[in-house]
């Protein structure tokens, strides 16, 4: 996630309006391979939407489950949605025929949420047995039972290596599992009136986390909770061991926050709510960009379609709206830098992100390093014109920027390392 840009002049315009379920409607996913929306309700059904347009696409409305649907997932490859229900089961569809290839047995109570892995090998779901079950999609097999939590499991997702499962439930914790060896790695208070939804990240283009040693990771993470609030987290992901710092919280919602969920590109993050409210947020200044009043009744889900131009909301009210992602004001051009005649390297691995968008040398950053260490050797304070000397004043990355005193020292000491690890010894 890049927490860098801002993304001034955003707003949503309500494109259309689709009406069809006879029961609240608790989720909706967009196709990764067309202009398709999948819908599921407390009516037992699935509905399918040709977008723009809103059209009913046949076999609308699919008959699915025995009771409540709680949620609807496309597989990333598109060829594949999975279902999760009340009555305790989930079901498997082939997207090329909506028939049911397959339907997952084992857990004791209503299953809340399902989640595939981003290369659709297996798929997490949790229920209100207090469990979270890994399923191996190609021989509908469970392969894991992770029975860590002590409440209803509400949520759970994927980080992108495939291993790492974050799950969180109504008690508030969340707890990270490896899926492989079933121990969980980190368990932490996420929301202490208990935890709604979560999403980690996907890598992103735009993403400007550096590149790390092979299996080292630094993801992001939203958590949206009963206490109206919406979180951030840094998941840093070191071999097969886990750290998770908060980093900011966001505060807009008047009631729960049932859903949230970042843009495709990571530039924005959506969430819904009891309020009956959408809120659009710019993950460079973590402000709200716009706020919908969305629906009549809670928004039980918010998301970006695959484009990130659109954005569905559903709710109680029994009905999904999309609406169209709208910038009013032309966002900057990224600059082409030339390349020096001379001079140190700036090519990406000699150099640190500072301020808006500069780039400054690994070497100036060791400069003003030792200039602070030996103007506090001496007493001095270092003004930052001193700082300055003919360059930006070099700050963390802007991703790396964080909202909690508790993780400063860390940030700090990651940069240091960074620096040992280009072999720059001079400003340690």
């Amino acid at each position: 996630i890049n927490l860098s840009a801002g993304m001034a002049g955003r707003d949503a315009t309500l494109l259309c309006e689709l009406q069809g379920h006879s029961g609240d409607i608790n989720c909706c996913s967009w196709s990764p391979l067309d202009q398709t929306l999948c819908s599921c309700s407390g009516d037992k059904s699935l509905r399918l939407w040709s977008l723009p347009d809103g059209r009913p696409i046949p076999p609308s409305p699919l008959p699915a489950h025995s009771y409540y649907i709680n949620t609807c997932a496309f597989s990333p490859a598109g060829d594949l949605l999975a279902t999760a229900s009340s009555d305790t089961t989930l079901k498997l569809w082939s997207t090329a025929s909506w028939t049911c290839i397959g339907t997952l047995c084992g857990h004791d109570g209503s299953v809340r949420h399902c989640s595939f892995s981003m290369d659709g090998n297996l798929l997490a779901s949790a229920a209100s047995d207090d469990a979270v079950k890994v399923w191996e999609v190609g021989s509908l097999r469970c392969i894991a039972t992770l029975t860590k939590h002590d409440s209803s499991v509400t949520c759970c997702g994927f980080a992108p290596n495939g291993w790492l499962l974050a799950s969180a439930g109504s008690s508030g914790d969340l707890i990270f599992f490896n899926v492989f060896s079933k121990r969980s790695l980190v368990k932490l208070l996420g929301h202490d009136l208990g935890v709604n939804s979560l999403q980690i990240a996907p890598p992103t283009a735009t993403d400007a986390t550096p590149t790390s040693p092979a299996g080292n990771e630094q993801l992001t993470m939203v958590t949206g909770g009963n206490d109206n609030m919406v979180r951030l987290w840094s998941v840093t992901v070191v071999g097969k061991s886990v750290s998770v710092c908060q980093l900011a919280e966001l505060a807009t919602h008047t009631g729960p926050v049932y859903s949230c969920n970042f843009s495709p590109d990571g530039s924005m993050l959506v969430s819904g709510s009891a309020d009956k409210t959408v809120a659009i947020w710019d993950m460079g200044t973590l402000t709200v960009l716009c706020r919908l009043n969305a629906h009549a009744r809670y928004v039980t889900h918010c998301s970006f379609s695959p484009d990130g131009r659109h954005i569905a909301t559903a709710s109680n009210d029994r009905t999904i709206k999309l609406w169209t992602v709208n910038s009013t004001a032309p966002l900057p051009e990224p600059q082409e830098q030339s390349p020096p005649t001379d001079g140190p390297s700036t090519d990406t691995e000699s150099s640190l992100i500072a301020g808006e968008g500069c780039e400054v040398e690994v070497e100036a950053v060791c400069r003003w390093l030792e200039a602070v260490r030996q103007a506090q050797s001496e007493g001095k304070q270092l003004h930052s014109d001193d700082m300055r000397a003919g360059q930006p004043t070099p700050v963390l990355r802007a991703k790396d920027r964080v909202h909690s005193n508790c993780c400063r020292k860390q940030t700090m000491n990651s940069v240091v390392v960074e620096l040992k690890e280009k072999h720059i010894h001079h400003c340690t």
